[in-house]
């Protein structure tokens, strides 16, 4: 009888390691991508600069040559 149980319940647990394998297939996936984007974060690899960004450093440029201009004429 006990032979007999195992063999109807082979299909369930074919299907729970199925899914098992498949969630840490699924959870190493999105490891390997977190491990990447933090070595790439430490690399020193430059990042889009947002419009906002590039918008406040014209603004300081601009600040910065009106006081040149300013010391220079006074």
């Amino acid at each position: 009888m006990g032979i007999l149980k195992t063999l109807l319940s082979l299909p369930h647990l074919a299907d729970d390691l199925e899914s098992e394998e498949y969630a840490s297939a699924k959870l190493f996936g999105k490891i390997a991508d977190l491990e990447k984007k933090i070595e790439k974060l430490e690399a020193g690899e430059p990042r889009p600069i947002t419009k906002e960004e590039l918008e406040k450093v014209a603004a300081a440029d601009e600040l910065y040559r009106r006081i040149r201009h300013w010391n220079e004429k006074y």
